[in-house]
């Protein structure tokens, strides 16, 4: 944004192109929301055996 103001207009600092973004109420619903962290949810099953994962790969390629 500074730069592409800089080619139209002079004298814009940081400082009033901050205050700009903090009013921008446009700015302000692209703005994205801070992430969480990771959150890992153990996979709870009733009975042996219930679930499964299979990674699916291409072995087209290997002699074995």
């Amino acid at each position: 944004m500074e730069a592409k103001l800089k080619k139209k207009y002079c004298n814009v600092t940081r400082q009033v192109i901050g205050l700009y973004l903090a009013h921008c109420k446009q700015c302000q619903l692209k703005k994205k929301t801070p992430k969480r962290g990771l959150v890992i949810r153990p996979v709870l099953s009733h009975y042996m055996n219930s679930r499964c994962q299979v990674d699916l790969i291409d072995t087209q390629s290997e002699p074995d």
